[in-house]
């Protein structure tokens, strides 16, 4: 993976890797645009990682963890 854009062909499965991966892009602007562009799957299997990995408690995340959380929630996928 190099960037978002390579994540969201979406030919691989969800891992903690690419979780993390995601979460440590810098452009939280980029991070939105990536977020609001997942499909449902993917958007929904990205937020099950990013919370059975416990990184919605890390506070580096916690923008980020936000504006994944509004976008899941906004499409009532939890």
């Amino acid at each position: 993976m190099k960037d978002l854009d390579n994540v969201a062909t979406g030919e691989f499965r969800w891992n903690i890797r690419v979780a993390k991966f995601v979460l440590e892009q810098r452009n939280t602007k980029d991070f939105g645009a990536f977020v609001r562009g997942l499909e449902d799957d993917p958007l929904l299997a990205l937020y099950e990682s990013v919370v059975s990995n416990n990184y919605h408690f890390e506070r580096k995340y916690q923008r980020r963890i936000q504006i994944l959380r509004s976008a899941v929630e906004a499409r009532g996928l939890v």
